[in-house]
């Protein structure tokens, strides 16, 4: 195994799994998309079988100066990523509803009654 491997799985790990949980529930700001969509969503699997196949390697790595630093650099790009993104064009405006599709009519679509057929 490389020296510098976990470490830098733990770091993608912390990025790529919190920006994630961010964006599903859109609560993502500043460059948080950017930096989840670098790391990449396969990095979630390969970091949980990494540590389930290398545990006693990976609590090693915290009592090691060189791998705490490179930790620390993933959380430290974390805290970063919510930095105000300042080279958008505007912020982020909600959508209104799509209210096109209910008022388009389809062709070929049958009406149905709200009168009692009895």
């Amino acid at each position: 195994m490389q020296v510098g491997t976990p470490p830098l799985v733990i770091a993608t790990f912390l990025a790529a799994g919190v920006t994630g949980i961010l964006m599903f529930f859109h609560l993502d700001v500043g460059v948080n998309k950017l930096l989840h969509e670098w790391i990449g969503p396969a990095m979630i699997a390969g970091v949980g079988a990494h540590v389930v196949l290398n545990w006693r390697p990976f609590t090693a790595d915290f009592r090691r100066p060189l791998p705490r630093l490179v930790i620390s650099l993933g959380v430290f790009l974390l805290a970063f990523s919510f930095a105000p993104d300042r080279l958008s064009y505007a912020p982020r405006a909600p959508r209104p509803p799509n209210t096109e599709i209910r008022s388009t009519p389809t062709p070929g679509l049958a009406v149905r009654s709200t009168r009692s057929s009895m």
